[in-house]
């Protein structure tokens, strides 16, 4: 009985997030460009969908959100704009305008509001910029923003946790750069729920020999070690070389069918496990890394680069990404370990485990499309 529990929370647990998981995060996009006398443009980049369930934009709730209706709530989303967004510092704010002529925008084939605005400061001094939006409703909200000034860029991203940013100050330093991607790169793979399942669906047979026909569980440690090595190494190579020529601008692909491919990754290698054809994953996998590498090189650019740190950023978020790799590897392969030779898990876990994935990656490829 306690078998078939476990079986049963590990299909909840795989199954239960897939349909969520599979949408873009919550995100918005900012851009602030501050002249030498702290006069400052930019763009406010914000999901119609966040922005519909802050201040319901859709009044007919037909799940089409017309430019009618925008135009209709045009006072309440500028005045929810003007309420979340301001700089300033402690003791007086700058002045707002928002452009109210609004616009459109696309990221990951979902809608996005585009606001261009300009904030002009009587005081100089410290700034800070304070972002407040769509918190309310979504606490794993990201705000993904550049700042440039004079020769200095500065990426970073806003939280629920972290809603504030400085706008004025020393340039940040090679050390503040590093800092700053390898968190970024830490904190993409574990969102990356597809690069996630992907890595897991290849390492829930690194544990396991294939003879006659069927799965046994491996009695040779090294063995099982060199099989997860030369995954976790293909995996990396392949990823870091598209993700820096990509970085780079050596190379281009379409995000869309980037998405795509990633999702039809992970599909291939489910199935894999349930009927394997390819049984040395080590080639395959550095294959399907390179497309992942596409994947993490989007949202890399979506950041920004260091304009003076070009490679550091690259290398910073690069080795980010691994760490963070390294994390998932080190918090699964244990439990794999102590599974491998149990008869549940040869002839039936770890095929039901596959299938779970191979089912998230079908409704990933379907919305992707």
């Amino acid at each position: 009985m306690a078998k078939q529990r476990l079986i049963l929370a590990l299909v909840i647990i795989l199954l239960g997030p897939a349909q969520a998981l599979a949408h873009q995060l919550s995100t918005a996009y900012l851009s602030v460009h501050q002249d030498a006398e702290l006069a400052m443009t930019g763009q406010w980049q914000i999901r119609w969908l966040d922005l519909h369930q802050a201040i319901t934009l859709d009044e007919d709730q037909d799940g089409q959100l017309t430019w009618r209706e925008v135009s209709q709530n045009k006072e309440n989303i500028l005045e929810y704009l003007y309420s979340t967004l301001v700089i300033g510092n402690d003791s007086t704010s700058c002045q707002m305008q928002i452009n109210p002529e609004l616009q459109t925008a696309s990221h990951f084939n979902e809608g996005y509001l585009a606001a261009s605005f300009s904030a002009s400061c009587a005081e100089h001094g410290p700034l800070t910029l304070s972002y407040n939006a769509i918190y309310e409703i979504d606490e794993e909200h990201k705000v993904l923003i550049n700042i440039s000034r004079q020769d200095e860029s500065i990426s970073a991203v806003l939280s629920a946790e972290q809603r504030d940013i400085a706008l004025t100050g020393e340039a940040y330093s090679a050390l503040d750069t590093f800092v700053q991607y390898l968190e970024q790169g830490v904190i993409h793979i574990w969102l990356g729920i597809d690069h996630i399942v992907f890595l897991l669906a290849l390492l829930l047979t690194a544990v396991l020999v294939r003879k006659d026909k069927q799965w046994l569980g491996s009695s040779e440690p090294g063995k099982m070690f060199k099989n997860t090595f030369w995954i976790v190494s293909a995996f990396t190579l392949a990823h870091s070389i598209t993700l820096t020529a990509t970085a780079m601008n050596w190379i281009n692909m379409d995000s869309s069918w980037v998405e795509l491919s990633i999702a039809l990754s992970v599909l291939i290698a489910a199935c894999n496990n349930i009927w394997p054809v390819i049984v040395r994953l080590g080639w395959l996998t550095f294959g399907f890394g390179l497309l992942h590498g596409f994947g993490f090189a989007s949202v890399l650019a979506q950041l920004g680069l260091h304009p003076q740190q070009t490679l550091l950023s690259v290398l910073a978020f690069n080795l980010g990404v691994e760490l963070g790799q390294l994390v998932i590897l080190f918090a699964t392969f244990p439990v794999l370990m102590l599974v491998r030779s149990k008869v549940w898990y040869r002839k039936g876990g770890m095929q039901l485990a596959s299938a779970c994935i191979g089912v998230m990656a079908v409704i990933w490829s379907l919305e992707r499309i």
